[in-house]
């Protein structure tokens, strides 16, 4: 897949809708319940831009983290 987004819902690991992804590898985290959401972030530095518009780059680690 091109991009971050591609990927994770390729292996149903991200489910959500309209881009915006509350259940990440079974875990939720909803703003709208407890205030909470997931964090994307490129190398250890909040991303720019969201999973569905980041392609996916070699060398750069990406990941998910619930936050408050």
């Amino acid at each position: 897949k091109k991009t971050v987004g591609e990927a994770l819902l390729e292996h149903d690991l991200i489910k959500g809708t309209d881009g915006m992804y509350t259940v990440v590898n079974g875990m939720t985290a909803d703003y709208n319940v407890d205030q909470t959401y997931w964090a994307f972030y490129e190398n250890d530095a909040y991303a720019t831009q969201g999973m569905d518009t980041t392609n996916i780059t070699d060398g750069v680690t990406y990941k998910l983290v619930q936050s408050k």
